[in-house]
């Protein structure tokens, strides 16, 4: 329907209960008038390249007078004249929006990338779309902010390939400085530089993955480059308790705490951890990442498991406890006064076990810290002659390859259904763990074997 392009005319046009209504005037081809059941727009419609393209042109306000249809009708004359040029107002728009937000992003700098990456949903693995963990955040912000501190406030477009690979380099060797000066062992590597690199080229990528341009806002070849100078192997911490060392280590937790502060909550909770090859957090708790101390109704005594609540890998994890174990905690169940687990006779919870670790170090030597006996667990599991599937299951690790020295480096890992081909066809069942916990629980809790000289064992 053909209509007049006056005011009167317009303005005599009905309102459709739903949906729109399209009018065209009289005066300028394929120039009309969109009425919803709540708004007016001016439209200009034609093909271009046989492709048909309905633009708006101006909202039409309630009290429109002659100057504003006149200003309209300019503009349409404008849009006719752009597609008589064989220019398209819409791909035109996008190409304008495009290098509006390339150029805005050529100011973002490394900082504001960081905190774009930290602030992101997990990218993969279990979880995914999740926010990230308070300690990822907290990992990314102490990291980066140590080891590119003099970048920070940089437009994140103008880090080239060798300013890359200058502080790669001068991270590690600060590294190598600061092992001279222990004297230890230079190795000329850096898991800091390793892990400042792969915090730069996530944040890069974000960037890139978050935007609507075709083009990458950072080249490819700068990413690349960011990639070859920090992609070694994951150096390990290889600290544990030596397998002769267990023994002593075990009596000195078990004797060493009569009379101290918290000494009864030390003692039990490093067996614990010792029998369990469980994480820090998921026994004490940790305030400044919002997990709670492990609680008594995560303990089943009866049915003799332990379930560890919203682990690293974003799942709970449940695990046999062996005998002895189970014993422990009958006698500590029987003095609580609180629901958390490791508290003291009147229901304070220690914030760190470092008082215990470190008291153990001045008896005995051998100076061991809660992740140190989570490789223990693991390095005990491992001479059990035990598969790797079913060591995953008790570390509860998510990685297709089990490095049983260390796991503090995996902040985002895989699901564990998704690690590997062969762990979707081998099914490891609960009661399968049951044999091998009390196996590591028999071997750590041994009674030390002596020579024929009388001396203990004390040997790695």
């Amino acid at each position: 329907m053909k209509v007049k392009f006056s005011k009167g005319a317009i303005d005599a046009l009905p309102r459709p209960a739903s949906g729109q209504k399209i009018y065209w005037f009289e005066e300028g081809d394929g120039f009309g008038i969109r009425i919803t059941p709540n708004a007016r727009t001016f439209v200009f419609e034609k093909r271009i390249d046989g492709v048909k393209r309905r633009v708006p042109v101006c909202k039409v306000p309630v009290d429109m007078d002659t100057k504003f249809l006149n200003e309209a009708k300019a503009a349409a004359k404008s849009l006719a004249a752009d597609f008589a040029k064989g220019v398209d107002p819409v791909a035109e728009k996008k190409r304008k929006a495009a290098e509006a937000a390339r150029k805005a992003a050529t100011t973002v700098t490394l900082r504001e990338a960081f905190q774009r990456y930290a602030c992101a949903g997990k990218q993969k693995g279990s979880g995914k779309g999740t926010a990230k963990k308070p300690r990822t955040i907290r990992d990314i912000e102490k990291v980066t902010g140590k080891h590119f501190e003099k970048w920070l406030d940089k437009p994140v477009t103008s880090i080239t390939g060798d300013m890359i690979a200058e502080r790669h380099a001068e991270i590690v060797a600060n590294a190598d400085a600061l092992r001279a000066k222990t004297q230890k062992k230079l190795t000329g590597r850096s898991a800091q530089a390793d892990l400042a690199m792969r915090y730069l080229r996530a944040a890069m990528n974000h960037m890139n993955d978050s935007s609507d341009d075709d083009d990458p806002v950072i080249r490819p070849k700068i990413i690349r480059r960011v990639s070859r100078v920090g992609t070694g192997t994951p150096m390990r911490k290889p600290r544990h308790v030596p397998d002769g060392k267990i023994p002593a280590w075990v009596e000195a937790v078990r004797t060493g705490f009569e009379g101290r502060d918290f000494g009864m909550v030390y003692r039990d909770a490093l067996l614990f951890l010792m029998l369990t090859g469980a994480r820090l957090g998921e026994v004490m708790g940790s305030a400044e990442d919002g997990y709670p101390p492990l609680a008594w109704t995560d303990v089943d005594l009866e049915k003799r498991t332990v379930t560890f609540r919203n682990t690293k890998n974003r799942s709970d994890h449940t695990l046999p406890m062996g005998n002895a174990l189970t014993e422990m905690l009958l006698e500590r169940k029987k003095r609580s006064v609180s629901d958390v687990v490791f508290s003291d006779e009147t229901g304070r919870v220690p914030g760190t076990l470092r008082g215990g670790y470190e008291h153990i170090k001045s008896l005995i030597g051998v100076y061991a810290t809660p992740h140190d006996l989570r490789r223990t667990f693991a390095t005990v599991a491992e001479k059990m002659d035990m598969s790797e599937y079913k060591l995953k299951r008790l570390l509860n690790h998510t990685k297709a390859n089990v490095n049983v020295a260390d796991d503090e480096a995996n902040n985002d890992n895989e699901s564990i259904s998704n690690a590997d081909t062969t762990s979707a066809y081998i099914q490891i069942s609960f009661d399968d763990l049951r044999e091998p916990m009390q196996k590591i629980e028999d071997h750590i809790l041994r009674k030390p074997s002596v020579d024929a000289d009388g001396t203990e064992e004390q040997s790695a």
